[in-house]
């Protein structure tokens, strides 16, 4: 079952934004482009942002709701 609702990116900070379900917000960084394209083409948004954040180097920064 997907626990995501949306995703979007910030490539300037190479920032990925996933809005999970609930509506809690986790910024990711750093994830490159290609990342996430690979995210956005998939058929299990949950799947491929697990493994992309279980990268070593990405940090995640959980946001407030609403903002």
């Amino acid at each position: 079952m997907e626990n995501v609702d949306g995703v979007s990116y910030n490539e300037a900070k190479n920032m990925l934004i996933v809005q999970y379900r609930g509506g809690h917000r986790v910024a990711y960084q750093p994830v490159n482009p290609e990342n996430y394209a690979e995210i956005v083409k998939s058929n299990c948004l949950s799947e491929v942002i697990h493994k992309t954040t279980r990268q070593l180097n990405v940090v995640g920064i959980a946001q407030q709701r609403g903002h």
